[in-house]
């Protein structure tokens, strides 16, 4: 999730050919197919209405809530669910509530309350895991962690550093790894290009945790786009994965330029719905000129290696 104000032009298709449950004419309102011209990049990775993929698709990146009254983005759960279903999605992470990441002071029952409804609705979608949010300054935050993660439902943690404001290269920042260490658990921590959660601080850290496995969210959200590949390109960091989940990688050829320096290996997708389509961000992986088996990477296999684990839903298509 990234701030007010970012830009967010490339994050849709045009009127009318979203393919998301927002748009009036969408087919899970309506129940009819229509015609979507100029869809042929689709063709390749969904025929029909749901599940029939080339390619598997992990979504690591997904929210729902109110975020901060904007009325396109604040949804609800069933929502962005079924969007991100009709992107071919076989497994979604819900990372956070968008009311648990509010920029500035927050008070841990709103963190608490947030991870609860989290595991209420994951519990109820055999297609959907959560993240636990955490902030490590707080004693009740870090304890319902620790029991959060002893449910299969629930992955690892979410940190928001630049949201609740602790810094991920001070000693609020090592709790975060050694929690990590000490669990054995991933965690999605926001970057941007700010005091808190700047890449390279968060690298400096994550070098001296090897056993500790991170997705540093929104890969090209740097000057240059690539600065997130090559920050990472010059650290010992195998425990670092970088996410795919600004509207940015839309960008002409800049998926590929990220490939060339660090590797297919080091990418993984999220869509982070509903601030983007998540029809839109798969499209971006499929549409490049990187082999079958690359693209399979980013959308699906990188992910199971970053959560240690296989995703299968066992929701019929």
């Amino acid at each position: 999730m990234h701030r007010p104000g970012d830009n967010f032009e490339n994050s849709a298709p045009s009127p009318g050919r979203c393919g998301a449950h927002l748009c009036p004419g969408d087919p899970a309102r309506t129940g009819r197919r229509r015609a979507m011209p100029g869809r042929q990049p689709w063709r390749q990775v969904i025929r029909g209405r749901r599940h029939e993929c080339v390619f598997r698709v992990v979504d690591t990146h997904v929210h729902y809530g109110d975020y901060e009254g904007i009325p396109y983005i604040s949804v609800g759960f069933e929502q962005v669910l079924e969007a991100t279903r009709e992107a071919g999605t076989e497994a979604m992470v819900f990372v956070s509530t968008f009311e648990q990441l509010v920029p500035g002071p927050v008070e841990p029952e709103r963190i608490l309350r947030g991870n609860e409804d989290l595991l209420r609705h994951v519990e109820r979608e055999p297609d959907c895991w959560m993240m636990a949010v955490f902030h490590p300054s707080m004693p009740e935050v870090v304890s319902q962690a620790r029991e959060l993660i002893r449910d299969e439902k629930c992955l690892g943690l979410k940190c928001g550093p630049w949201y609740h404001r602790y810094d991920m290269a001070g000693p609020a920042g090592r709790t975060v790894f050694e929690f990590m260490a000490e669990h054995g658990v991933p965690a999605v921590i926001h970057t941007n290009d700010d005091e808190y959660d700047h890449p390279a601080r968060i690298l400096r850290v994550a070098e001296q945790y090897p056993q500790a496995r991170v997705l540093l969210a929104h890969f090209n959200s740097l000057h240059p786009h690539t600065g997130h590949s090559e920050l990472l390109s010059q650290r010992n960091c195998p425990n670092v994965w970088l996410g795919l989940d600004h509207a940015d990688c839309v960008r002409y050829g800049l998926i590929e330029a990220c490939v060339d320096i660090v590797g297919a290996d080091r990418i993984i997708y999220g869509s982070d719905a509903p601030c983007y389509y998540p029809r839109s961000i798969v499209a971006a992986v499929t549409s490049t000129r990187l082999s079958s088996e690359d693209k399979q990477k980013i959308l699906a296999g990188n992910a199971e290696r970053f959560l240690g684990r296989k995703l299968t839903g066992s929701r019929e298509s």
